[in-house]
């Protein structure tokens, strides 16, 4: 049990660390192309808070667009283009053609899970990146 919980701990903070690092790093590209010296306490603000929502809404966006994968609000679109391959190519109209609810049934089988950190990592650095907003127009 006890390397069970280490191990969850380990996958946890490999997750949200790599969310930590990925918006560091993003927040020293934008802050070294703009610069923060000689500017107003305002324009700090400013640039503090588009150097957290660039990261944050990257992340939040990838987590919501993995959610609709997993949903399937794709499925219609990627069997539309394997059935355009499937009839395109001589060599694999060789083989029946699958249909459509058995390739959604196949596709449920196997669907993107564990990507909940991208939406909590990408809300908490926008919500930074808000509270920046609010400093600046009240200054």
């Amino acid at each position: 049990m006890g390397e069970d919980i280490r191990k969850k701990i380990w996958i946890y903070l490999v997750k949200y660390g790599g969310c930590a690092v990925f918006t560091a790093i993003m927040a020293w590209i934008y802050l070294t192309n703009n610069p923060l010296e000689n500017q107003p306490l305002r324009e700090q603000y400013r640039l503090w808070c588009d150097a957290f929502a660039i990261p944050g809404l990257m992340m939040l966006l990838s987590g919501g667009l993995l959610w609709a994968l997993r949903e399937g609000a794709l499925d219609g679109l990627t069997y539309c283009l394997r059935a355009a391959t499937f009839t395109l190519i001589p060599v694999k109209r060789k083989d029946a053609l699958e249909k459509y609810g058995d390739y959604v049934e196949r596709k449920n089988q196997n669907r993107v899970h564990g990507f909940a950190f991208l939406l909590f990592s990408g809300g908490g650095v926008t919500l930074i990146a808000l509270v920046l907003c609010l400093l600046y127009y009240r200054n």
